[in-house]
């Protein structure tokens, strides 16, 4: 928690866009898109590894969300607020982060799948982005953003 309020003592409007943006990257309707966008359009094989770690990481993400029923920062703190509007795209348990899973799941595929460095730089870059967000939001603590990405990474290690 303390890292939370780290990052709500820096809050403003103009950083609250940008992170809500950010955040943006990490929503299951664009993992979905450009899943689809990959199978129909360009390359079916990269598709398929995109879908089997979305999907099975995923399972595996709210399997623990279930099991642990960890709550969000503001039932953990009542005095904390997250940034408004934010509660909208956190629903349910907050352990762990379905975001952050996305996010590594989508952005993780395509940079192992990229040619060159500076491309695998961007998505890590936004992968990043998205973890930070959640947090720089209120809607979810540094466990719970490392708990989404550690387990996407797991499946990756085990795919690749």
């Amino acid at each position: 928690m303390n890292f939370l309020y780290m990052l709500a003592g820096i809050r403003c409007a103009p950083l609250d866009m940008l992170f809500k943006f950010f955040t943006l990257f990490g929503e299951e309707f664009l993992v979905m898109t450009v899943l689809c966008a990959l199978l129909w359009c360009a390359d079916k094989k990269l598709a398929y590894r995109l879908g089997l770690v979305y999907f099975v990481s995923g399972m595996a993400v709210q399997t623990l969300k279930i099991s642990f029923r960890t709550e969000r920062p503001w039932m953990i703190d009542p005095q904390f607020s997250p940034v408004e509007g934010s509660k909208l795209t956190a629903t349910g348990y907050s352990f762990p982060s379905g975001h952050t899973q996305s996010a590594t799941a989508l952005y993780g595929t395509l940079g192992l799948a990229a040619k060159r460095g500076w491309r695998k730089a961007v998505l890590l870059g936004i992968i990043i982005l998205v973890a930070l967000s959640r947090m720089y939001l209120g809607v979810h603590t540094p466990l719970d953003v490392l708990g989404g990405f550690a387990i996407t990474a797991g499946f990756f290690a085990a795919l690749y």
